[in-house]
């Protein structure tokens, strides 16, 4: 019983030396993180670091990126930076733009253009098929 006590003791201490070196410091030694704050609005710093890299509009991102976030649940949901993680879905949004034109659909590599094998692919094996040069 003793011993049960003395552990206690020891574990209450303990537990107060981290509070006073939290209140001291102002912060944990390692951050917890949260669930998107129920008001995460796009910030002069997230304008400026869309237009200095080039990508896309944070206002034309930020309702699918709240939506997204608020939809997830668990661990995946906790965030320990929100603007970090806001700054790498515009990073995405503008690779994402780049691979799909818009419509959920792979750019065409050539422009639209078929060259002699696309043309050969469609029209190897349709009997009396025209093919024109």
């Amino acid at each position: 019983m003793e011993e049960c006590n003395k552990e206690s003791e020891t574990l209450t201490e303990t537990l107060r030396q981290r509070e006073n070196n939290v209140a001291a410091s102002g912060t944990t030694s390692a951050k917890r993180g949260s669930r998107l704050p129920e008001v995460f609005a796009v910030t002069d710093a997230h304008r400026v670091f869309a237009r200095d890299h080039g990508l896309p509009d944070p206002e034309g991102e930020i309702e699918k990126f709240c939506d997204y976030w608020r939809a997830q649940s668990g661990r995946q949901a906790v965030k320990a930076d929100w603007d970090a993680t806001f700054r790498n879905w515009l990073r995405r949004a503008a690779e994402y733009n780049n691979r799909r034109n818009g419509y959920g659909k792979q750019q065409q590599r050539n422009n639209g253009v078929r060259d002699d094998r696309t043309l050969d692919r469609f029209t190897r094996d349709v009997p009396g098929a025209i093919v024109s040069t």
